[in-house]
């Protein structure tokens, strides 16, 4: 639950503190007050995004803050612990965010820094949000989507859906650029039409292309190999000043030493050694020059065996990148299916449930229903599943069900809207509903109806909201009107608590326009009584 909100130096307002309680609270004022100015600011605190303009003029810091009343239930310490975010040691939270001048912002939890991507994580969990205009995402299909699988608990089976999804993408993108590769080369026909063929002919051996590639190496060097193979030869043994020569005279002399002194005995084995090895790589040194006598046309055939080895490397690459794309398609389409069938079966029960709250929304006669369509082609599968959906509606009786976006009001809409929003995020999942102007395109009996439903779901939850309808705000527990000054040259935005007689002669005011007339006052003393009752 949102127990405060301090805002300095947001937008128009230079410094603003409110405080909230349970039960259901509504903010009025006149247009361009600023109504939606506490919102955004509350939006801004959970991770929205903004930039430097958001600050007013003159400061360089903008900073809202909330304090918030949280439930210290197992599920609440999961999800802090799954955020890595410290759990508090009371329900008190306090969530910080700052904005500067040259747009960087810093976002703080009971003191501790978190990343965006956090804040915005745990706001989704403590406050739900609905902003101006979010009716009409109602006719946007991911959405719609979205509520279903919500509804549903759907999380598991469209997290397989998406493993096999990524699954088969990663196989599919590896095969169409191969093949592209193979097209830009002009082989593809040649390794389709001959490849058994090739394969047969070629008669590959393990580790023959690194053998080949050696002999390859060795051919190309052949003079500069045969040079040094000479004066290695000349070095080491042809010569007449060769190592070879010098140590035969070393040993001599070692051998006529030793008839003078014994002790010198004990180097004729290491010469002896050193003889023997130089012998030995005389012989391997000649060796390595006569086969550097073999036919240069060698080289050309060397080239032509390396040649097929790397065609059929890249033909049967591509045959693995195909046969990977084709293997992970029937795990994908078991997963969409699984999906598609969770879906419809939360479909049915979602639709009774919207059906019986819109018969409390004066929509008695209304029909929904869900049309669930799986892609035919896994190449026209979507990262939210293979469905495409359609909602089709009707509000009034004998008219057959048609596409929603076709047929709907802005009244219509928004009663629909709050009606999934009652159903699909159950209140004790909420810690606070919060509502810019729900109420667009309704007024009289619906308006009512809506302030109705609101106080009901404020019993379970807090809820506040945005509104310029006193059928809805004479419901509320709360009531705040937010009012705009200039001072000096400056514009304020402000927000009062009201007390009962301001309350009704706020209430008179959203009755009647700019002059409160007697009947306004009167009415709106009628509506808080009878709602009060």
């Amino acid at each position: 639950m949102l127990s405060e909100i301090h805002i300095k130096n947001f937008n128009i307002a230079e410094s603003l503190k409110v405080e909230f309680d349970r039960g259901f609270h509504v903010i009025s004022g006149e247009t361009g007050a600023g109504k939606s100015i506490l919102l955004q600011a509350i939006a801004f605190a959970l991770g929205a995004r903004a930039d430097a303009e958001t600050i007013r003029a003159g400061a360089d810091e903008a900073v809202v803050t909330l304090l918030l009343e949280i439930d210290r239930g197992l599920a609440t310490k999961a999800l802090f612990e799954s955020l890595g975010v410290s759990f508090p040691e009371d329900a008190s939270l306090i969530i910080k965010r700052s904005l500067n001048s040259s747009g960087r912002s810093r976002a703080l939890v009971n003191d501790e820094p978190v990343t965006l991507k956090t804040l915005q994580a745990l706001g989704q969990k403590l406050v739900h949000l609905v902003r101006q205009h979010a009716a009409h995402q109602l006719l946007e299909e991911d959405f719609l989507l979205g509520l279903l699988d919500r509804f549903g608990g759907h999380g598991e089976a469209l997290s397989q859906y998406r493993k096999g999804l990524e699954r088969y993408r990663v196989a599919d993108r590896e095969w169409r650029e191969l093949n592209e590769r193979i097209r830009q080369t002009r082989q593809q026909e040649e390794f389709l039409r001959y490849q058994a063929e090739e394969l047969a002919k070629a008669a590959l051996k393990e580790g023959e292309e690194e053998e080949l590639e050696s002999l390859k190496s060795r051919l190309k060097h052949r003079v500069a190999l045969a040079t040094q193979n000479f004066e290695m030869r000349q070095l080491l043994m042809e010569s007449d000043d060769s190592v070879s020569d010098r140590l035969g005279k070393i040993l001599h002399l070692a051998e006529k030493g030793r008839e003078l002194d014994e002790s010198l005995a004990q180097v004729l084995a290491p010469l002896n050694e050193a003889i023997a090895a130089v012998d030995q790589a005389g012989r391997l040194i000649s060796g390595y020059g006569e086969s550097l006598q073999e036919d240069p046309a060698e080289l050309d055939h060397l080239e032509d065996r390396l040649a097929l080895i790397s065609s059929l490397k890249r033909k049967y690459h591509r045959e693995r990148a195909e046969t990977e794309r084709r293997d992970s398609q029937p795990a994908l389409m078991k997963s969409a299916a699984d999906l598609h069938a969770e879906r419809k079966a939360s479909a049915k029960k979602l639709t009774a449930k919207l059906l019986k709250s819109l018969q409390e929304l004066a929509l008695p006669e209304a029909k929904i229903q869900y049309l669930l369509e799986v892609a035919k082609e896994v190449g026209e599968y979507r990262e939210n599943g293979a469905d495409h959906l359609t909602l089709l509606v009707s509000f009034n009786p004998g008219e057959e069900a048609r596409p929603f976006a076709e047929i709907i009001s802005g009244g219509e809409l928004s009663r629909l809207l709050l009606a999934f929003y009652e159903i699909v995020f159950p209140a004790e999942e909420v810690g606070s509903f919060i509502f810019d102007e729900v109420d667009a395109g309704v007024g009289g009996k619906v308006a009512e109806l809506i302030g109705r439903k609101l106080e009901s779901l404020s019993k379970k939850t807090q809820v506040l909201c945005v509104t310029h309808l006193p059928q809805i705000a004479c419901y509320a527990a709360h009531h705040y009107t937010v009012e705009k000054t200039v001072r000096q040259g400056r514009t304020y935005s402000e927000i009062r608590h009201l007390t009962r007689p301001e309350r009704e002669q706020e209430i008179a005011r959203m009755l009647a326009g700019v002059e409160i007339t007697p009947q306004a006052l009167k009415h709106a003393r009628e509506l808080l009584k009878n709602t009060a009752a």
